[in-house]
């Protein structure tokens, strides 16, 4: 069985002609997307770590968003698999039409490569559609697979840590406005701290950090880790998974979800700081913690927010944490980043009210066609 058999047998050809075009549409608009997303963070470079994670995140959020719109508009119940059907007798026939002088003719021909190009990705859709549905069930299972060790890190080969530790996570969770009761444990399984779960977290620090480490960068440690659960970064992070597994195609993706992390990681860094208000205390656990790792050379879990993060980002986040600017974002950064935003929306909002007319001369070139 082909590709394309395959999936006219598991989709309508409704649905498949408007996925596939969803697929080739986010394309072009990861693309102009992290294009704004770039420039908006290079004039945003003086605000906070927060707040440049909340735009990167409303990056991902408006990509998912765009690709729902776009399926919307491009979604014809009654005429998707009639246009399929025609598409390429459409394209000629347009070509046919097109013999005007001049400006017209120009247009003309535009339109008739416009038909041609859409006769040809019509064509190719179900194999499109196909190779997609097959990466994302292999994603999904590396989510899934991800999930259930994260969830078996919660009571595999651990043991609670002293009382002392546990009582000072919960001074800290006060500090920060955190509710919820978190739990504190060793595990043999981790090589760096990280937290587990939204309503039920729970820190797992590394077998031998607790007397590797001094008594203030502990504190350090639990702060930042902390600092994630008020944050709520546990929800974010299964909303990044998500984005990256529906859009795993796309390199844009993966960038914008890596500015995310590193983001992120900064703005926990922030409030690490404040709450114990050492630097340098905390970028010598950032270095303890990270040779540790290099000598069991292993490596935190996706699912997971941990503590030193990648290595390729550690440098930069030790060397932020001890030479931090203290300048503010200035009225002409503010300016400008917003006027990026607001052209990245004029482009988009051009784009869709272009598909309008494209649509309306769609279904009355349909009407035109004889019935199959």
């Amino acid at each position: 069985m082909t590709p394309q058999n395959l999936v006219f047998d598991l989709l309508p050809q409704a649905v498949m002609h408007a996925l596939g075009w969803t697929l080739l549409h986010s394309l072009w608009q990861g693309a102009l997307l992290a294009v704004v997303l770039a420039a908006v963070l290079a004039l945003m470079h003086r605000h906070s770590a927060a707040t440049r994670y909340y735009v990167a995140g409303a990056g991902l959020v408006v990509l998912l968003g765009l690709a729902v719109i776009t399926f919307l508009q491009v979604y014809e119940p009654n005429g998707g698999a009639y246009l399929m059907n025609h598409a390429e007798g459409a394209a000629g026939s347009v070509t046919a039409t097109v013999s005007l002088p001049d400006a017209e003719a120009s247009s003309g021909y535009f339109a008739s490569v416009w038909a041609q190009s859409q006769a040809y990705f019509n064509q190719h859709l179900p194999a499109v559609v196909a190779l997609w549905l097959l990466g994302m069930v292999m994603m999904g299972l590396r989510l899934l697979g991800g999930w259930a060790y994260v969830q078996r890190l919660k009571t595999y080969r651990t043991r609670p840590v002293p009382e002392a530790w546990q009582h000072k996570a919960q001074e800290l969770s006060r500090q920060l406005g955190i509710t919820q009761l978190v739990r504190v444990v060793e595990s043999a399984m981790v090589k760096v701290p990280l937290v587990i779960g939204h309503f039920k977290p729970i820190v797992l620090l590394p077998i031998g950090a607790l007397t590797g480490l001094s008594t203030a960068q502990i504190e350090a440690v639990l702060a930042h880790e902390l600092a994630h659960v008020h944050r709520r970064d546990y929800l974010m992070n299964l909303l990044q998974s998500l984005v990256e597994t529906l859009f795993f195609f796309h390199p844009a993706v993966w960038w914008i979800s890596d500015c995310v992390r590193t983001e992120r990681e900064h703005a926990c860094d922030d409030l690490a700081i404040a709450l114990c208000g050492d630097s340098l205390t905390y970028a010598y656990a950032l270095t303890t913690l990270e040779e540790l790792t290099m000598k069991k050379n292993e490596k935190s879990p996706r699912m997971a927010m941990a503590f030193s993060g990648r290595r390729r980002s550690l440098l930069s986040r030790i060397t932020r944490v001890v030479q931090k600017s203290t300048l503010r974002p200035s009225f002409s950064e503010g300016f400008l980043a917003s006027c990026a935003v607001i052209a990245g929306v004029l482009v988009f909002s051009a784009s869709a009210w272009a598909k309008y007319p494209a649509k309306m001369e769609k279904w009355s070139l349909r009407s035109r066609l004889p019935p199959p």
